[in-house]
């Protein structure tokens, strides 16, 4: 099974931590953090299209 070694510096900066992370997890992480940025730009658009829906039909109330 392959590992991916993070090292870490103490807030001291005196010692190193090393941390061993499976693959298989990082690919699961990777997975998480791309689905939350799908569903935050859905969010955006969705308030965007809200906005826009508002404004033109502002346009159409105002008397010409």
């Amino acid at each position: 099974m392959r590992n991916v070694l993070h090292i870490f510096r103490s807030r001291d900066k005196r010692t190193l931590r090393k941390i061993s992370i499976p693959v298989q997890y990082l690919y699961v992480l990777l997975a998480g953090r791309d689905r939350a940025l799908c569903l935050t730009e859905s969010q955006l658009y969705t308030r965007m299209l809200a906005k826009v829906a508002h404004y033109n039909q502002l346009r159409t109330e105002q008397p010409s």
